[in-house]
């Protein structure tokens, strides 16, 4: 099915995926959350009572394919939404977060080849952003200097989606479910964190990269 909406709802792909039901023309809507995980739509989700004029915001933040369907409860079930993760000539930001000017230009290189396999536009954000304008100065890509207030970047900038890349503190950010240290998702894919596919201990910098960018 084709993506679509009979209600005032809202997706933002920004740090993980969000979705605002702005719409009161029903008392309660069934949400359901899908991951592309081995080749098939995985629900992640599912909230069979979300209340109108509330949002939901999934913790995990690293790159993944994502659909969010929501049905109107009425005198049946009637599909009312469906909202499909596609960057394809959409503004995509990745912030880099780390204090070797190599790093920076190690991720910058990967994901300059990243925006012309997914035919995206690249924004990048640095703290060594005039260093990289300069060094790849003949190259079409937006190089932002480091911010802080991501909500007003994205939205003055038109930002699809957003990841950053950075080695994230892990301990406080997972779930111990079974006592397996690892989010399950649909018992088809577990990820080490919110943030992290794996954990970040022991990999280089292009393997940090991977882990959270590659899907």
């Amino acid at each position: 099915m084709k993506d679509f909406s009979s209600i005032n709802a809202i997706v933002n792909w920004n740090r993980g995926p969000r979705i605002d039901v702005n719409d009161s023309s029903c008392d309660n809507f069934a949400l359901n959350i899908n991951q592309f995980i081995n080749n098939k739509w995985c629900s992640i989700h599912e909230d069979c009572n979300f209340k109108p004029l509330h949002y939901f915001k999934s913790h995990l933040t690293f790159r993944a394919k994502w659909k969010i369907k929501i049905w109107k409860w009425d005198s049946s079930l009637i599909q009312v939404f469906e909202s499909t993760y596609d960057e394809t000539n959409k503004n995509i930001c990745i912030h880099f977060k780390s204090d070797n000017y190599e790093t920076h230009k190690l991720w910058l290189w990967k994901s300059i080849q990243l925006s012309l396999n997914y035919n995206f536009i690249l924004h990048i954000t640095s703290k060594f952003a005039s260093r990289l304008k300069n060094d790849f100065k003949n190259l079409s890509i937006f190089i932002h200097s480091e911010i802080k207030d991501y909500e007003s970047f994205e939205k003055d900038y038109a930002i699809y989606a957003s990841y950053i890349i950075d080695r994230k503190e892990i301990l406080t950010n997972t779930a111990n479910w079974w006592e397996s240290d690892v989010i399950f998702m649909n018992h088809s894919f577990a990820a080490k964190s919110w943030d992290h596919k794996r954990d970040w201990i022991g990999m280089n910098d292009e393997e940090i990269y991977n882990n959270i960018i590659g899907i």
